[in-house]
């Protein structure tokens, strides 16, 4: 890992992986991805069941606290983010979840043509 890199890319999650790619398409670029966690292959990141197992773990996640929420009577939220290859996309319970139709018809009369959610919606899988 010593030596000198052309990119450095913090962070193995999707996006940090997906920047890998850009720069490493020129062969002679040195690339350094750093990850605060290890690899995803404990079975809890690989099946729904086990979002709860990773959840409470600081191996998998960093579980950070917000600030107290005035309209939830001061309570707080946790929000977990990934620590492992793969970042929160590993310790997302394979869960899925389709936009608002409203927001992608946002889109669409904002200027951006083919961004409805009628034009989008073969294009939504799930």
């Amino acid at each position: 890992m010593a030596g000198t890199y052309d990119y450095i890319v913090p962070g193995a999650g999707s996006a940090g992986c997906a920047l890998d790619g850009r720069p490493g398409a020129v062969r002679e670029n040195r690339i350094l991805v750093v990850e605060a966690g290890g690899k995803d292959s404990t079975p809890w990141l690989h099946v729904p069941l086990g979002v709860g197992k990773v959840f409470s773990s600081d191996r998998f996640s960093r579980n950070l606290d917000t600030a107290p929420e005035p309209h939830m009577n001061g309570r707080r939220i946790t929000w977990h983010h990934g620590k492992v290859i793969g970042g929160s996309s590993s310790i997302n319970g394979m869960l899925v979840v389709r936009g608002e139709p409203a927001r992608y018809d946002e889109w669409g009369g904002a200027g951006a043509p083919g961004w409805s959610y009628r034009e989008l919606l073969p294009c939504l899988l799930f």
